[in-house]
């Protein structure tokens, strides 16, 4: 599958059922491989990565959790690629 059969897919299926299960019948081997929040004022911007195993593609999900209505996935998808990165921290001993 490519990158735009896979969203066709996911929009069929719905967003939601898909963030919901781990498994869906018939539907292609994924997993999540980042998930990340950022609260601001009362409500939390939320971001998944999903990788499709068997095509090797990733898809990036973006959304909010509002605390008065709960979570809120936006129907914007982006293939994104893997890259490594060095990263520097500061501890003391």
């Amino acid at each position: 599958m490519n990158y735009q059969e896979i969203v066709a897919l996911i929009e069929s299926v719905g967003l939601e059922r898909l963030m919901d299960y781990s498994k869906l019948e018939n539907f292609p081997n994924y997993e999540t491989v980042s998930s990340t929040s950022d609260y601001d004022e009362g409500n939390e911007s939320l971001e998944k990565v999903l990788h499709f195993t068997d095509s090797n593609i990733y898809v990036r999900v973006t959304g909010y959790f509002a605390s008065y209505d709960g979570t809120h996935w936006d129907r914007k998808f982006t293939q994104v690629f893997p890259k490594e990165q060095v990263v520097t921290v500061y501890v003391t001993e």
